[in-house]
This record gives C-alpha cells, sequence and structure tokens, in this order.
C-alpha cells in the first residue's frame, strides 16, 4: 500500500489549526487570570492591608488607653485623704435609700415636679462576688414624676446631673400629651471589704 501524499492546503490547514487553539489556549489562561485570579489576589492584598492597618490602630490605640490609665493612677496617688472623703460622698458605703429619696423628692420640688412612686432594683452581680473583696454595687431607681411641663422636666434631668451623689440616667418615658413621665436611673454605693 502506498500512502498518498498529504496535499498542502490541508497541511496549512493542520498548522493553522494548532496556531488556533495555542492562541485560544493563551487567550483564555489570559480572561481566567484577569477575571478569576487577579481579583482574588487583590482581594487578598486589601484583606492583608486592612489587617495590618487595624493592627497598628489597634495597638496605638491599646497604648493611648495604657498612658491614660498610667495618667489617671498617678492623679490617684496624689489623692489627699480630704478628697478621699469626696469620693466616698459620690460613692456611700451604703445604699442610702432614704438620703437618696429625700434628694430626688428636693430635685422634683426644684424642678416644679411632684414625685410619685418609687421603686428600687437590685440587677444580679456581674460576677460572682468575693465576700472578702471590696466592690461597688448599683441600684436602679424607677420614679414617677407628675408634671406637664417639658421646661421643668429638663430642669429635673439638669438638677440630676449635678447632683453630688452619682447617678446615671438609664431612660426617660415621656409622652407630650400626658400627666408626667417615668424616669429610670442607677446609682451606686461601695461595700468594703469585710
Amino acid at each position: 500500500m502506498t500512502t498518498q501524499p498529504t496535499p498542502s492546503w490541508m497541511i496549512t490547514f493542520n498548522r493553522f489549526l494548532w496556531w488556533l487553539v495555542g492562541a485560544l489556549a493563551i487567550l483564555m489562561t489570559i480572561v481566567w487570570y484577569a477575571f478569576f485570579v487577579r481579583p482574588l489576589v487583590a482581594q487578598g492584598s486589601v484583606i492583608r492591608m486592612f489587617v495590618e492597618k487595624n493592627k497598628y490602630e489597634a495597638l496605638g490605640t491599646a497604648r493611648a488607653q495604657q498612658r491614660e490609665i498610667e495618667a489617671v493612677l498617678q492623679e490617684f496617688r496624689q489623692f489627699s485623704s480630704q478628697d478621699l472623703t469626696v469620693v466616698g460622698e459620690l460613692l456611700p458605703d451604703e445604699q442610702q435609700i432614704p438620703q437618696l429619696i429625700l434628694q430626688l423628692d428636693t430635685m422634683a420640688q426644684e424642678a416644679g415636679l411632684v414625685m410619685g412612686a418609687v421603686a428600687f432594683s437590685y440587677p444580679p452581680p456581674a460576677k460572682q462576688a468575693v465576700a472578702e473583696a471590696s466592690r461597688v454595687e448599683s441600684v436602679i431607681i424607677t420614679v414617677t414624676m407628675e408634671g406637664k411641663d417639658y421646661t421643668a422636666l429638663k430642669q429635673f434631668v439638669t438638677l440630676v446631673e449635678r447632683n453630688f451623689r452619682l447617678l446615671d440616667i438609664n431612660g426617660l418615658q415621656y409622652a407630650p400629651d400626658g400627666d408626667g413621665f417615668t424616669i429610670t436611673m442607677t446609682t451606686y454605693y461601695f461595700v468594703p471589704a469585710l
């Protein structure tokens, strides 16, 4: 059997076909890299930059907080016994509920309000309290005030803010068409070590 020579146009077509397949393979590789690999690499770079940036920011924040704590400790070491007495009045050694009710009533009268119902609640401690350790405890106070004047409400909040005993306002319910409002506050007291 003799083989016939392959026509030249078929050889040229075969070469062109291989060249076309090679060019398509290169083109597909470029497209795959441009649309799939490169965005993933860029995203990884962005994520790394974000992590590095946040790491340095967190480190800077931690160092700033450490400097603030050291400054506060330095100031605390310079307190005299008279200054500590003032702190003791801000954070009394006991709940002093009767004095607190008297303070709230006086502030309400100064603001032109009438104090109604007063309720106290004691939140559970955040951690298991150690009996021998000194700690700060809190009391939640809910007070109902009677009065329709918004200006009186603002005056009462200002008086609470300026009160010598530490009081945090947690909530305020006020309806403009109502006869009063309800305010929820937290006060603190110091429980000395046993």
